[in-house]
């Protein structure tokens, strides 16, 4: 058995494994959605509370930048370990395609999946 290596602190911004994991993540919401919705997709927008139905222009969003993330974890975590975190259900919502990601200061205080570091023996 290998010896788990430390990941490199130095090593650049890297979405591959952020990707595939938003990709599961946002297939998931999308399930839930139409569940839902009795067929027809709802969601609630994460910054204005509104409605949106199927057919409605939406995005799926990282609230917190995964970038700003993986910088900040880099030194501890690996490429999965930081996709996980990324892509937790608290950092991962769907907004009306016209509404500005920055529209909330509010979503950038703090960090939304606290929880997750015990759950996952981070801490």
């Amino acid at each position: 058995m290998s010896t788990p290596t430390k990941p490199d602190p130095n090593r650049p911004y890297w979405r591959e494994e952020i990707d595939k994991e938003f990709s599961r993540v946002k297939a998931r919401m999308h399930a839930e959605a139409v569940q839902r919705g009795g067929g027809v997709a709802l969601y609630t927008d994460c910054y204005t509370g509104k409605m949106l139905r199927g057919g409605d222009p939406y995005d799926y969003e990282h609230i917190r930048s995964s970038e700003e993330i993986f910088m900040q974890y880099r030194d501890r975590l690996t490429n999965e370990q930081i996709a996980k975190l990324v892509n937790c259900p608290e950092n991962v919502a769907v907004s009306a395609a016209s509404t500005s990601p920055k529209a909330s200061a509010g979503w950038k205080t703090g960090w939304p999946c606290r929880g997750m570091w015990k759950g996952m023996g981070w801490m």
